[in-house]
């Protein structure tokens, strides 16, 4: 995992370096609470959207078992080179706390198309307040599964 993190910082401080002036950067992972390296990815964003002077609005999606194993099994994941077991995702998830940051949009995706969860964001996206003083220090604990 740390040559992942340092490609990720390096990627970053690029970003900080060359961005371009934009309303809205995403960036993507899973994040798990209680994990250090996962803790030190969040902050990373944090402090750099700090220096862009950009705002935060973290989006934490849930998705039910049965749900979970049908995505992961899908044909558009397999041709995605991603993972496909979903033994192995149920392991991997089972019992464990969703990193979830205070004032995070919070959403059930179990029944919802990828299409419907974005509407939901830009909705939520509408009024809404910069959050840079967000950081691992004050989380709200979830359990996914």
């Amino acid at each position: 995992m740390g040559k992942i993190f340092a490609v990720r910082e390096n990627t970053l401080a690029i970003l900080e370096k060359r961005y371009i002036k934009s309303k809205h950067y995403i960036f993507i992972n899973e994040l798990v609470d209680d994990d250090l390296y996962d803790q030190r990815l969040y902050n990373s964003v944090v402090n750099l959207s700090k220096k862009m002077d950009v705002g935060i609005l973290p989006v934490v999606l849930h998705c039910n078992s049965e749900e979970l194993v049908k995505r992961v099994q899908s044909e558009e994941r397999y041709q995605e080179n991603k993972i496909t077991d979903s033994d192995f995702a149920m392991k991997k998830t089972k019992g464990r706390r969703l990193f979830v940051p205070e004032g995070s949009l919070e959403s059930d995706n179990s029944n919802l198309s990828a299409e419907e969860v974005a509407k939901k964001i830009v909705e939520s996206m509408k009024g809404w307040k910069k959050l840079v003083e967000t950081s691992v220090n004050n989380l709200t604990k979830r359990t996914r599964g």
